[in-house]
């Protein structure tokens, strides 16, 4: 069986424990790499979103291929919709995904939860 080409970045992940903004960062893409080596998000399908902190929320940006998504091309913004976070380098020019707007009403609804992951899987079970 071959090894699959991402390692898990965080000893810690699942785990109640504070992480910094570039953790977050590195747990999100292995995420989106997951979905992308699984077929759960082929093409740009998809997105993942984190709840940073009130506010401010960590998301994949429109049009990528969640297989070759980097940490500094994932765009922070705030419960409007605007980018917040810097928009230089690998991150100048984008915009945040428009499902974001469906994430930003399951964090409303569910205060408790502190990240979307948005797939499209070929199939699903009951």
């Amino acid at each position: 069986m071959a090894q699959p080409r991402y390692e898990r970045p965080l000893p810690n992940a699942g785990r109640p424990l504070p992480m910094t903004e570039l953790a977050w960062r590195k747990e999100v893409v292995f995420i989106c790499r997951l979905l992308w080596d699984k077929g759960y998000a082929i093409a740009s399908d998809g997105n993942v979103s984190v709840k940073l902190a009130a506010g401010r929320y960590l998301v994949t940006p429109s049009g990528f291929s969640k297989g070759f998504i980097e940490p500094d091309q994932l765009l922070i913004v705030n419960d409007q919709l605007e980018v917040v976070g810097p928009q230089h380098g690998a991150a100048r020019g984008l915009r945040p995904s428009s499902e974001m707007l469906l994430h930003l009403e399951a964090y409303r609804q569910r205060p408790d939860i502190g990240a979307v992951v948005h797939a499209h899987p070929p199939m699903a079970l009951p």
